[in-house]
């Protein structure tokens, strides 16, 4: 993560109006802020974003081929606190937890599960390519530069993806094969990986 004394332009709004879902227990924007607050202890984070998945997996929002889980890690976010102070952490946090719920589509969650991870659900995808293109419209979103303080912040995106049914039945399964995904993400740097048996298990 670099620092400098330039400007970051503003997140461009990405999500198209009148797709707001009509979640259990809240607004659709009131969900979002629950899962990404980042004063919310993790479980209960946790607890909604597990709550919604199943839901998803359960209620016949998840047609095959229709639904993935994705995990994204922000390398560079941990050490915001110890640079640049709690305060600009926490700014940080809400800038990237509102470009992601921006990012996403309405019927989407997202949950902050750690110091630098993200759980994702997409649903309502037509097929794999179109999953490739939102998890890449989701990259560009948080990858964008911050601008805190005076200093321009590079936050670098690593994303995982497991389908389902195909690489899961149960969320549990998912999240595993996303998180295998994601760590070859990060460790051959690329954007997004796709879960794949063969190098992942």
């Amino acid at each position: 993560m670099t620092a400098t004394e330039v400007e970051a332009p503003p997140a461009r709004p990405l999500r198209s109006p009148g797709r707001e879902p009509a979640w259990a227990g809240g607004t659709a924007l009131e969900q979002w802020q629950q899962m990404l607050n980042p004063a919310l202890s993790g479980q209960p984070r946790r607890r909604l974003f597990h709550e919604r998945l199943e839901r998803a997996l359960a209620g016949g929002v998840a047609a095959p081929g229709v639904l993935a889980v994705l995990l994204l890690d922000l390398d560079g976010l941990r050490s915001i606190p110890d640079r640049h102070g709690r305060d600009t952490a926490d700014k940080a946090m809400r800038i990237v937890a509102t470009r992601m719920m921006l990012a996403m589509r309405g019927q989407d969650a997202a949950c902050r599960v750690g110091d630098e991870e993200f759980a994702g659900l997409l649903v309502d995808a037509v097929d794999r390519e179109q999953l490739r293109l939102r998890a890449g419209t989701l990259f560009d979103a948080v990858a964008a530069p911050l601008l805190l303080g005076g200093f321009r912040l590079h936050l670098q995106p690593s994303i995982g993806i497991a389908i389902y049914p195909s690489d899961g039945a149960t969320g549990a399964r998912l999240l595993k094969r996303a998180d295998a995904a994601r760590l070859r993400s990060r460790r051959w740097q690329h954007a997004v990986a796709f879960f794949d048996r063969q190098a992942d298990l």
